[in-house]
């Protein structure tokens, strides 16, 4: 299940109750870029995009993604909920040689540098192992952001 950031949850709460100090030149607070993340270790809430363990094999970056490459399900889910899925693949750099990296989890940062910005959603994702040459690629419907 995906959570969503101290960060996103105090904008998202502003901008819901009115609170100017959330509201962007286009109206509601909206994150002002999408890149996605791949993790080691599942973050808390209060990480930001600072401090999060991304990747780390020679070559990784952070990608950036569409709003249509994710969808809402229209079904709520049982014991409610919704979820925001992939519909459409999301390919990671190529490991470079000597990679070894596990990864368990994934997040939304609204910056394309590693070790740099906010947090905004993370999940978690089925574990992997980046190897060389491997093209990490989640297909469709492999990252989940469910919210409750």
């Amino acid at each position: 299940m995906a959570q969503s950031s101290n960060y996103n949850s105090t904008h998202l709460l502003l901008s819901l109750t009115g609170n100017s100090s959330a509201y962007s030149a286009s109206g509601l607070w909206t994150p002002p870029a999408r890149y996605l993340t791949i993790l080691t270790t599942v973050p808390l809430p209060e990480h930001t995009g600072g401090n999060l363990s991304e990747a780390s094999y020679s070559g990784y970056t952070r990608v950036i993604f569409d709003p249509d490459d994710f969808v809402i399900n229209s079904t709520p889910l049982p014991g409610g909920g919704m979820e925001l899925a992939n519909v459409n693949p999301i390919s990671f750099p190529v490991a470079g040689a000597g990679a070894s990296d596990v990864i368990i989890a994934f997040a939304w940062c609204d910056d394309i540098t590693v070790g740099a910005g906010n947090m905004i959603l993370f999940g978690t994702v089925n574990t992997r192992t980046i190897t060389a040459a491997n093209d990490p690629v989640f297909e469709a419907g492999d990252l989940k952001f469910i919210m409750k």
